[in-house]
């Protein structure tokens, strides 16, 4: 069952995930990679794949692969961009996903 929720508890996990993204908590990797996947609120899933896009690292790109199936376009667009990005940069030799920040915003 698709849920599209928008209540004031999914706009805090959004803005959590945001933030996350932003300071660069690699340590938040694991809830990102699991509100990503699951959350019902596809905000949240859309956030949450960017910001693992900022600080998720190369080992996280197949759970990106993995959320491009996602049953919204928003959250599947924002999986597969976060997804290219980080393996751009990984042949480009970048030594670090974390090390740049993407000059767009998703």
């Amino acid at each position: 069952m698709q849920s599209t929720e928008r209540g004031p508890q999914s706009l805090a996990r959004h803005e959590a995930a945001f933030t996350l993204g932003q300071l660069g908590y690699r340590s938040a990797v694991p809830a990102l990679v699991q509100s990503m996947q699951a959350d019902a609120s596809t905000i949240v899933r859309h956030e949450s794949a960017v910001a693992l896009s900022s600080i998720g690292g190369y080992g996280i790109i197949p759970e990106l692969e993995k959320a491009i199936g996602d049953r919204d376009e928003d959250v599947s667009n924002s999986a597969l961009i976060a997804s290219d990005y980080l393996t751009y940069l990984k042949k480009k030799g970048q030594a670090s996903a974390g090390t740049v920040k993407p000059r767009i915003r998703l």
